[in-house]
């Protein structure tokens, strides 16, 4: 074992190094050379987690009650072109992420619910994802952050087209965590509700308080397929993939991507977790917000990081060349309250779309936001930025879909979508490129010239597996088939009516009159509620019979038994905790006023946590490979550790 200890030594003394000169070991940080110099654009798309429609400030109405805490963003999207009516391929975290990385919608892929701790598989390994196009292009591919398409090691980020992974493998409430806030979720705490457990040091007899064991892991951190810190400090999350994801930025700096120096182009893709309840932020966000709200303060942090990504793409000298996206995964958890109407609010805002008639006694009560159809729940705050190729300030109106993202970017990177599968999205480049940036003239006449029809996939857990949709729109009109809604803020947990089943029950809207989807037409007397109505059942059954023919992913849901399934690094803890946590180095980004972080944003630290996570990850593999013993590892882990603090 001496010999494996010089070797693991000499290992993390390079990586250590990397931590004092905030430089970066990792091959995934490093561009990688290729000879095509093809000049394909760089691709940064960035969505965020249960964001509404109405939580980006650029959405809200002029006259509103309610400043913006996104001024950064709003900045970015009056620098582009914002879009008011793009819709999310389903209302719930994974089918959403599905859609938007494959370009195909759930009954396509199999994907109609959320992958768990437990999971066994993930995102059919039949599937393509954007990345997996992008590679043949030459391209060089980072994911940052939630994942929630499989945890498993063949369906992770780094087995689905990704040279490189940091982040989470699902929703950052799905078990304990350590932090200085958010709500019944941080270290010490032990949580009233019936599903969620706290992550205390120390364990009591009291069976409430048995942490993870009890219900599930701590939430781990990932980089690629090693485990480098469980439980995840929540706190400092978004602080730590913001230092990653703008340091494979920098390392991808030059005249331009794909030029004679051989850069390769880059395909940045950053979920975030802000603003998933339980809405954690570095505590220097704590009352930066004009709001003066914990939701509130996560959007600053939330748009802090959108910043510093823009801010590293300019420091690489890519601004030219980069087509930057930003959007939301689905709508808001309304049953943790909107933020807009109550102080305490940890939900976002749907802003216009509030689904008024389910929400009215004739509709059967309940919310609109997520796990639901109604606009609330898919309607997506949307934005493109790209300085030189796309005209600023533009506000498009077109009928758009998350599904349009994967054939816009491979057709930008000179690719093809291959032929042996159906794909719902379509190219976007003449909307965004055409005319100098101005956008194609006959699409911008017609609002539907991309997509007359969409379908909104069926609300998750709600209907029977057969079932695949359950509203389309066609043109300014929407015709729903069945409806429910889920939980409204502070209700008992649910996605689909109290008793799990959607109302059975044709409705007819006009959005362009009636955005809140509060009064059905009457179908009998109104001509052109009766047309969409035909066009939507026509629509339903040819996407039905095109369901038949097309090339389907088998996607496996079963669950393992517990704990064995979970991902853990160190099972004899109960709640996995690998040690020190690699989150309690918030010391390295330096004492920052509120004031200071209102007026700069995001300050991170940058390269010396890139290094200390890529040490960490070399212990751990080590580990894994049986070269440590646990105590060999334990030690050489704080050794790294004490030295970043130093």
């Amino acid at each position: 074992m001496a010999g494996t200890n010089s070797r693991i030594t000499a290992l993390l003394a390079l990586a250590l190094l990397a931590v004092h000169s905030g430089s970066s070991v990792t091959g995934s940080l490093r561009p990688q050379q290729h000879a095509n110099g093809n000049g394909y654009a760089n691709v940064v798309l960035v969505m965020a987690d249960d964001m509404g429609y109405g939580d980006l400030g650029a959405n809200m109405e002029p006259d509103s009650e309610v400043a913006s805490e996104t001024p950064r963003m709003d900045a970015l999207a009056a620098a582009g072109i914002r879009f008011t009516d793009m819709h999310a391929g389903a209302s719930v975290c994974t089918p959403a992420r599905a859609a938007i990385l494959t370009g195909r919608l759930g009954p396509r892929t199999g994907v109609k619910k959320n992958f768990a701790q437990s999971s066994l598989y993930g995102l059919s390994l039949t599937e393509l994802t954007l990345p997996e196009l992008l590679k043949p292009q030459g391209y060089d591919t980072l994911a940052i952050g939630k994942w929630h398409l499989g945890h498993s090691d063949e369906y992770q980020p780094t087995s689905r087209g990704f040279d490189g992974w940091y982040g989470v493998p699902y929703s950052w409430d799905l078990g304990c965590a350590d932090g200085t806030n958010g709500v019944d979720w941080h270290d010490g705490v032990c949580s009233t509700s019936h599903k969620r457990y706290g992550c205390p040091t120390w364990w009591g007899d009291d069976n409430m308080c048995k942490g993870c064991a009890a219900q599930s892991p701590g939430i781990p951190v990932f980089l690629d397929y090693t485990i480098v810190e469980q439980p995840a400090n929540l706190s400092m999350l978004t602080m730590h993939m913001t230092d990653y994801a703008t340091e494979f930025i920098r390392a991808h700096a030059a005249t331009g991507a794909g030029d004679a120096d051989g850069t390769a182009p880059f395909f940045l893709y950053y979920p975030m977790t802000h603003v998933h309840a339980p809405v954690a932020y570095h505590p220097k966000y704590t009352n930066t917000s004009t709001a003066q709200s914990i939701f509130a303060d996560s959007l600053r942090e939330l748009d802090a990081s959108m910043g510093a990504i823009v801010d590293a793409v300019a420091e690489a000298g890519q601004t030219d060349n980069t087509l930057i996206i930003f959007t939301s995964d689905n709508g808001p958890w309304n049953i943790k309250c909107d933020w807009t109407e109550r102080s305490d609010g940890l939900s976002g805002s749907m802003g216009p779309y509030l689904g008024a008639y389910q929400t009215s006694t004739l509709g059967g009560g309940g919310a609109t936001g997520k796990f639901t159809s109604w606009e609330g729940g898919h309607r997506m705050p949307t934005f493109m930025v790209w300085p030189g190729v796309i005209i600023p300030g533009r506000v498009d109106n077109h009928l758009l879909s998350h599904t349009d993202i994967v054939p816009t970017v491979v057709s930008l990177a000179g690719g093809e979508l291959p032929t042996d599968r159906i794909y719902d999205g379509v190219d976007l480049g003449p909307l965004l490129f055409a005319n100098g940036g101005a956008g194609e003239a006959d699409a911008s006449e017609d609002p539907y010239v991309y997509h007359r029809y969409l379908l909104h996939d069926v609300a998750p857990y709600s209907l029977t597996e057969t079932d695949n949709v359950q509203a389309v729109r066609v043109g300014d009109h929407k015709v729903f088939f069945s409806h429910c809604g889920a939980s409204a803020c502070n209700e008992i947990y649910y996605t689909c009516s109290r008793d799990g089943r959607p109302t059975k029950r044709t409705l007819v809207f006009d959005l362009s009159a009636d955005p809140a989807e509060s009064s059905p037409l009457e179908v009998l007397s109104d001509s052109a509620a009766a047309l969409a109505l035909v066009e939507a059942r026509t629509v339903l059954r040819e996407f039905e019979m095109s369901l038949e023919d097309d090339f389907h992913g088998n996607t496996d849901f079963s669950h393992g038994s517990h704990p064995d399934s979970w991902p853990c690094c160190n099972p004899d803890n109960l709640s996995c905790r690998c040690g020190e946590s690699v989150g309690a180095l918030g010391a390295l980004g330096g004492s920052t006023s509120a004031e200071q972080v209102r007026d700069n944003g995001a300050v991170g630290v940058g390269g010396a946590f890139v290094g200390l996570v890529e040490a960490l990850r070399e212990l751990a593999t080590a580990k894994a490979e049986g070269l440590l013993t646990q105590s060999e590892y334990d030690g050489l882990r704080q050794a790294a550790m004490v030295k970043a603090k130093q």
